[in-house]
């Protein structure tokens, strides 16, 4: 009876004895408690009549809509647009999502705001492309990159609007201010007016959200380019910068909403080694819109925040004041280097991390040209120096 008792009670710290039973109770009470919080935070923040009451305002609307301007056209699917992070709480915003079939047979898809009726239409393959290359010109010009810059299959971007996710007037609770919208406005689409006047002509429209590649030919400078001005694009020309990403002569430029990195790259002498390096760059950062630009700067210098140590079989290399900046191996003819075969290993105290056969490739063009950089024996991509890595002479 004693080891039963013993073996069903247990004595706590505070010296109080508490049954098994009553603990498992407890630890139940206290995971349906956990529960229902989660719930609160992650589940809908709103009420079903409201949503089914904006449902059927914003279909109605739509309806009115179709039969003034699509006569012969019907809905096909509606339901609330909601405001939701993921795996997170859901809000409830003014708009109704659907598609609608025209008399011809066409889907499209559309948006419309239940409580002031603007309706908006889901970008299509024919003005999907005018729509994104009328705001990449725009922001060009507005940027000062002429009409010389380039972009490569795959890189091309997308834009989009960005609405309001309450009308004006409504109080409720929402996770964003505003939303991203693949579409144009209807009566823009209707009218058949020229995309470019759209884009160019911020009074009266949605802004416009814009995420593209830049390639600029050799000769341009973007270190003037900074967060201030992409503000400026926002504010005085209806278009935001959201990751749109610039390279030209040896810099990179990345542009987001509250967020800009500049970087510029030059060539360092490293040991018996050339290394292509960021010499430069700068960080601007706000915490807000609109809020105070914090910038953060530095320059980088071979010796100093990369070092090469000569080892039994090779060569060692320590970025002893930063984590990382983006350092390429080159050598010159004639180099030491040159003619051996080794094994390239990113981070030597790194369990993961292994050697990887690499080779001297000679480079034929750019700033590049007459050097040899190292590359990875197996897709021929250049070797990127890390913290610690090693380059072994193989046996």
């Amino acid at each position: 009876m004693e080891r039963e008792e013993e073996d069903n009670m247990r004595v706590t710290a505070g010296k109080s004895i508490v049954p098994d039973a009553s603990k498992r109770l407890l630890a139940g009470i206290l995971a349906a408690l956990v529960c229902l919080l989660l719930s609160a935070c992650t589940g809908e923040q709103y009420r079903e009549d409201e949503a089914k009451q904006l449902l059927e305002s914003g279909t109605q609307k739509m309806q009115s809509c179709l039969a003034e301007n699509g006569p012969g056209a019907e809905i096909t699917g509606t339901g609330n647009h909601i405001d939701y992070y993921p795996s997170g709480p859901r809000y409830l915003s003014d708009y109704v999502a659907g598609k609608f079939r025209s008399d011809e047979g066409g889907e499209q898809d559309f948006l419309i705001n239940a409580v002031t009726g603007e309706v908006y239409f889901g970008l299509t393959e024919e003005n999907e492309t005018e729509f994104r290359d009328a705001c990449v010109s725009c922001v060009a010009e507005r940027f000062g990159f002429g009409n010389g810059y380039e972009t490569y299959a795959g890189t091309e971007g997308f834009a989009w609007l960005v609405l309001p996710t309450l009308a004006p007037g409504t109080e409720r609770r929402v996770g964003h201010d505003s939303f991203a919208y693949a579409g144009l406005p209807a009566e823009t689409v209707l009218s058949g007016k020229r995309l470019e006047e759209f884009v160019r002509e911020p009074e009266g429209r949605p802004l416009i959200g814009l995420h593209h590649w830049y390639y600029l030919p050799e000769g341009m400078d973007l270190s003037g380019i900074r967060l201030e001005k992409a503000r400026q694009m926002r504010d005085e020309y209806g278009i935001l910068p959201d990751n749109v990403v610039v390279y030209a002569s040896g810099q990179d430029l990345e542009i987001y909403s509250r967020s800009l990195d500049y970087a510029r790259s030059s060539y360092g002498d490293l040991g018996p080694f050339r290394i292509r390096f960021t010499s430069f760059s700068r960080r601007e950062n706000s915490d807000s819109d609109d809020g105070e630009i914090l910038v953060e700067e530095r320059e980088h210098v071979p010796g100093t925040d990369v070092t090469v140590t000569p080892t039994e079989h090779g060569y060692r290399f320590d970025f002893p004041t930063v984590g990382w900046f983006e350092p390429y191996l080159y050598a010159e003819d004639g180099s030491e280097v040159l003619g051996k075969d080794y094994l390239f290993n990113y981070d030597t105290e790194d369990k993961n991390s292994e050697d990887w056969p690499v080779r001297w490739v000679r480079m034929d063009s750019g700033a590049e040209e007459g050097l040899w950089r190292l590359c990875y024996e197996d897709d021929g991509k250049g070797v990127l120096l890390g913290n610690r890595s090693t380059l072994t002479e193989a046996e």
